[in-house]
């Protein structure tokens, strides 16, 4: 026989067991943190959809064509549109540019644009 006792046998695996319990509840933590930093900044790095309703009132026009406008001739977020782009779009609402430009500089967020 051994010299080891009953209890040696069952010490290592009770400590296996422990240490497999604390990398499991470990490896849970960190996905969860993973998913919360994920899921909580993504929302407030995605581009914000503009006011369109205020914007329309603002130029005269209704939301839905405000929006159709926008999405045709404007590039999506946050890409600037270039001076071409706001003119067609002044000339679809039948507004000035300088109308169009100062309505927009007022609900347009503070980030970081691509041109």
């Amino acid at each position: 026989m051994s010299r080891h006792d009953e209890s040696d046998l069952v010490a290592p695996s009770r400590t296996r067991r422990v240490h497999a319990g604390l990398v499991d509840a470990l490896v849970v933590g960190v996905c969860a943190l993973a998913f919360v930093a994920v899921v909580g900044f993504g929302k407030s790095f995605h581009a914000k959809e503009p006011p369109f309703a205020l914007i329309a009132s603002e130029l005269g026009t209704t939301p839905d064509r405000l929006r159709e406008v926008s999405e045709a001739i404007l590039p999506p977020l946050p890409v600037r549109p270039t001076e071409t782009q706001r003119r067609q779009v002044a000339l679809a609402l039948n507004v000035s540019l300088e109308q169009l430009d100062a309505v927009m500089d007022r609900y347009r967020p503070i980030r970081h644009v691509i041109q």
